[in-house]
């Protein structure tokens, strides 16, 4: 990559693959949501076999459990397919953001008039980020801790993005997820057993991995009510950084060492 076109055509290139991204993960998260609505009726049909009283309905409640496993294996197949999806096109895009750094003093200055290649995309996400902290968290674990640590925030006017303040009636969950990770400086991951159940907060985590290829750093793990075995378990990547635990610091506490990260960003900024 010894030329400015080529570069240009490598930007481009990295544009179709985020978008690719993107839509395999929301396609991704499809799938899970018709494996987890075939376990919810089939576990439901399972429960009313013994109410038939006929053999022409047991039949048929047996074609519906055949049907309800075919439409599951369907779903699960594709979901590996589109991951190992994802993973080639994570590769691919790691390749081309490698090749793009490795270009020379004097081919960026002869693109002076054009943003730095390097810092293209970081430019452009930081030009949109509106919110200082986006919040990935289960809803069963709102009450126990997410809500105590949006009211510490925002009572140190730090700039929150939360699905209970930010998706309004008639939104598109998935679409205002998205936006809420491209606007927020930050993403708190709070893990706890519930998040590691949920389809969608692993598709909101994807999306802050995503981030911090182009970015740094940018995911803030908390420990909720969860051991260092389970995260392992979940996720090594994220069982390996540190990470805030709500057994040993309240809220409030967490909120402050949020406030002193965001100052020493800002400092770094100016």
């Amino acid at each position: 990559m010894d030329t400015p076109n080529e570069v240009i055509i490598a930007q481009e290139r990295l544009r179709l693959i985020e978008q690719e991204i993107f839509r395999c993960e929301q396609e991704i998260v499809n799938q899970k949501m018709i494996v987890d609505d075939c376990d919810a009726t089939r576990a439901n049909l399972d429960n009313r076999l013994y109410d038939i009283n006929s053999a022409h309905a047991y039949s048929q409640k047996l074609a519906q459990l055949l049907e309800c496993a075919n439409r599951k294996k369907e779903a699960l197949e594709r979901e590996v397919r589109l991951g190992r999806q994802v993973r080639q096109l994570r590769e691919e895009s790691e390749r081309i953001m490698a090749k793009i750094k490795s270009v020379t003093v004097a081919t960026q200055r002869q693109s002076m008039s054009s943003p730095p290649i390097t810092n293209l995309y970081q430019d452009m996400e930081q030009k949109t980020v509106q919110y200082d902290v986006f919040i990935s968290h289960a809803t069963e674990d709102k009450e126990s801790f997410v809500n105590a640590l949006v009211e510490e925030l925002t009572k140190r006017n730090v700039q929150v993005w939360v699905d209970a303040l930010r998706v309004k009636w008639g939104d598109t969950l998935r679409k205002t997820i998205d936006e809420g990770l491209k606007k927020s400086r930050f993403g708190i991951v709070v893990i706890s057993k519930h998040f590691i159940a949920k389809g969608w907060t692993q598709y909101e985590l994807d999306g802050l991995f995503e981030r911090e290829m182009t970015q740094g750093k940018v995911i803030l793990p908390i420990w909720h009510n969860i051991t260092k075995a389970e995260v392992q378990d979940f996720s090594p990547s994220l069982a390996g950084r540190k990470a805030l635990l709500t057994s040993e610091m309240t809220p409030s506490d967490i909120a402050g060492e949020l406030v002193l990260l965001l100052s020493e960003e800002k400092g770094k900024a100016q």
